[in-house]
């Protein structure tokens, strides 16, 4: 191909330099110039050789999610429901985020510069029956799995007073509910993209939202004309991975083809190990069919009757002149079966974030050492999801749930204030892990205390503990323990409770 390329371009010039030789100078410099910088630009960007066919094009983030959301959330949605893997994977992702739940810790404070106790605390009571009453700790959970399949998710603040101790309600929708045919310049300036009207600098405005699920089935067939819900009213959460970016992505994407084919390779392994497992013995004939007589030996052959269908145990059966029994063997799913498998869902596991060994529940040749960094990594993750979910999602409902139970006047009035500086002052409290070997995480923290590198309250915070929750907790025990004349450690005595030893031979009671 480059030797073709010389001599046309060296022709051109030639041509060239016959009637205008300055057009020709010209020409050959500029071949010179195209030829140097190719020679100099990356390897990447190569035209031709066996990458020749990849070519994809520069697009906006909006306009790639839109020529393939649909398919990919479908097929998305049908991994999570169907393969055993990604419905693990996403359960176990949105379990570690959510734990028990994510509550908020009120930091107001009162004329004096000093934590008003008595309103951050009726805030966290009013908090805990909200959460109850709206069964908030699932609405989390599931805004986490739609985070993750479906690359977004969708909330609406709704008024309920009826029946109702706490009047906010949260009603939770999917992406399919934005109206798509939304879509152009509108004649205050802001653009409508996909059902979200959007200002000059990509912030959501307004939300065009279904009251129905498009594809939900039902005998009776729905208007669906979507109203138009104030951005204040919606919340809206997914991960921005471009700048140009306004809709979500289902994070399943880069490994959907991976996974979907993995599957269908287990199937198959599986339909060849059952079809070969069905045939066990073979009956070896010299007859060309073996229910007829044959015409050359004049041997009468076996007959329907007689055949060797099943084998029975102690079963003693006789066999013809000529035959012989043959065992059938086979060797699916084989030997190479596992390392296949196990290859394949490596690359399941990175491409979706999570471990090796937490994707594929095979923890057969993991380490202590190597199943600690990876899970460190792991719960790095699980830290940037909780933080993305706070922000998202979280954050605004507790800023609503202050406006309500304030116009409501279900707080004291010290946190009606200043609502802005009450709404942002507070410290999201993060659920956090155990480890399997406690011990030396414990001295860890006491030699980190020691020596002045951290605190009790982010020790405990890493456990997804509250400071003043343990606290109190401890000194109630103490009280309880003074009160009953026990003997605990950090009590008022500073003793250690003495267990009494079990005398050998006797049985111990409870």
């Amino acid at each position: 191909m480059a030797k073709l390329y010389d001599i046309t371009t060296n022709a051109i010039g030639s041509i060239l330099g016959v009637f205008s030789p300055p057009r020709a100078i010209r020409y050959r410099a500029m071949r010179q110039l195209y030829t140097t910088f190719k020679a100099r630009s990356y390897a990447a960007a190569q035209s031709d050789g066996p990458n020749q066919l990849w070519a994809p094009a520069n697009m906006s983030a909006d306009s790639e999610i839109w020529a393939g959301n649909a398919k990919v959330l479908a097929r998305a949605r049908d991994l999570a429901r169907n393969n055993e893997y990604v419905a693990g994977a996403v359960q176990t992702v949105a379990v570690n985020v959510v734990r028990q739940g994510i509550n908020p810790q009120p930091l107001i404070k009162s004329s004096v510069k000093k934590l008003d106790a008595r309103t951050n605390q009726a805030i966290i009571d009013l908090w805990a029956k909200f959460v109850k009453e709206e069964n908030l700790v699932e609405k989390t959970y599931l805004a986490v799995k739609h985070l993750i399949v479906d690359g977004e998710g969708l909330g609406k603040f709704v008024l309920q007073t009826a029946a109702r101790k706490f009047p906010l309600r949260i009603q939770m929708l999917e992406s399919d509910q934005l109206d798509p045919t939304k879509y152009g310049l509108n004649q205050d300036g802001t653009f409508t993209k996909r059902g979200i009207t959007l200002n000059t600098m990509n912030d959501p405005v307004r939300y065009w939202l279904y009251d129905y699920h498009p594809g939900d089935s039902t005998p009776f067939p729905f208007q669906y004309e979507s109203i138009e819900v104030q951005a204040d009213q919606v919340m809206h959460w997914f991960r921005r991975d471009r700048a140009s970016q306004t809709r979500g992505i289902s994070w399943l994407a880069p490994i959907i083809n991976l996974v979907y084919n993995l599957g269908e390779y287990k199937d198959y392994e599986m339909i060849g190990a059952k079809v070969a497992a069905a045939f066990g013995v073979f009956i070896k004939s010299p007859f060309a069919d073996p229910f007829q007589a044959s015409a050359h030996s004049g041997k009468k052959a076996r007959n329907n009757s007689s055949l060797l269908e099943y084998l029975e145990p102690g079963r003693i059966e006789r066999l013809l002149p000529g035959e012989e029994i043959q065992i059938a063997s086979h060797s699916r799913p084989g030997n190479f079966y596992t390392p296949f498998v196990s290859s394949h869902l490596r690359g399941g596991s990175v491409g979706f974030g999570m471990s090796y060994e937490s994707f594929s529940g095979d923890y057969s040749q993991s380490t202590y050492s190597s199943a600690r960094s990876a899970l460190l990594e792991e719960r790095r993750k699980y830290r940037m999801i909780q933080c993305l979910i706070v922000d998202k999602f979280l954050q605004p409902i507790y800023e609503e749930f202050l406006k309500v139970a304030l116009l409501r006047n279900m707080l004291p009035y010290s946190a009606l204030r200043d609502y802005s500086t009450a709404s942002t002052a507070v410290r999201w409290k993060l659920p956090g892990w155990e480890w399997v070997d406690p011990l030396n995480d414990a001295q860890a923290a006491e030699k980190e205390l020691s020596i002045g590198t951290t605190t009790r309250e982010k020790i405990l915070a890493g456990k997804g503990e509250d400071f003043d929750d343990t606290i109190e907790q401890l000194a109630y025990e103490e009280n309880k323990a003074d009160d009953n004349k026990v003997k605990i450690n950090g009590g008022k005595e500073n003793a250690t409770t003495q267990i009494p030893q079990q005398q050998p031979g006797v049985e111990s009671k409870v």
